[in-house]
């Protein structure tokens, strides 16, 4: 009767410490949950005016209202995302809060699309795409110096801590970049998503009829192009092709203040 007892209070035990166990672990897996929620402020600052300058094969410069190629087209229609090299509607700055985790977000919004036939190139569909590239202040640091003593052509790198990039076509785009985000925060790697971990900024000053410019060219590269395929700087880059804004303009771009 009496090992009975105490092997029924061993079962009891037992099952009750499984219990705690299980709500340990639950309880710990929603605190990360919970610290790992993303959220995007709105918009720190914008910029959404800048010429682009492309030099073609003949040696004649083509310009362009935030886009880098032919301007064959000059509208964003069915050629549009075609024929450019590159190509925004707008370049903007938010706060991202992870946690008690603050950092700055670099988004890029452009009109891309896809084939809806691709072996044949037919049924050109156009798509806005967003890609994101969050990082540490000291990150957004780098460049604003950088632009203090601007004299020559150079490259500022950005670290991404977070980065990933949607579809409109895909849904919300912000869902998509909060969900992709806090994954990653959350240490989950999602085999569906390329991470963005450096985003590169090419910058050259001018002064031009006494206004002070400068020329730009970013690129965000995702960790399989950083190894791969990512390229040094080369300075003559801005023989080819660049954006060009002023540079108070690029400043005030900057300044997350």
């Amino acid at each position: 009767m009496l090992c009975d007892f105490y092997q029924r209070l061993k079962y009891c035990l037992l099952s009750l410490s499984g219990l705690l166990l299980i709500q340990t672990s639950l309880a710990q897996a929603i605190s990360r949950e919970e610290t790992s929620v993303a959220t995007f402020s709105e918009q720190i600052s914008v910029l959404n005016q800048a010429t682009g300058w492309f030099k073609d094969s003949a040696g004649q410069w083509h310009e362009n209202d935030r886009a880098i190629g032919d301007d064959t087209f000059s509208e964003v229609s069915d050629e549009y995302s075609k024929s450019f090299v590159q190509g925004f509607e707008s370049l903007a700055l938010k706060e991202l809060t992870i946690g008690n985790e603050k950092l700055y977000a670099f988004f890029e919004n452009r009109i891309d699309g896809y084939w809806e036939y691709p072996a044949i190139k037919e049924d050109w569909t156009l798509d806005e795409m967003v890609t994101v590239c969050a990082f540490e202040p000291s990150e957004l640091s780098k460049v604003t110096d950088a632009l203090l003593t601007l004299n020559e052509a150079q490259r500022v790198s950005i670290a991404c801590k977070y980065g990933s990039g949607a579809y409109a076509s895909d849904g919300d785009i912000e869902s998509q970049l909060v969900k992709s985000i806090g994954a990653q925060a959350r240490g989950v790697t999602d085999l569906g998503v390329v991470r963005i971990s450096i985003l590169d900024l090419d910058l050259f000053p001018v002064t031009y009829e006494g206004a002070t410019l400068v020329r730009f060219v970013h690129k965000l590269h995702n960790e399989l192009a950083v190894s791969v395929f990512k390229e040094p700087f080369d300075p003559l880059i801005f023989d080819k092709q660049y954006y060009e804004v002023t540079m108070e303009d690029f400043r005030n771009f900057l300044d997350a203040s």
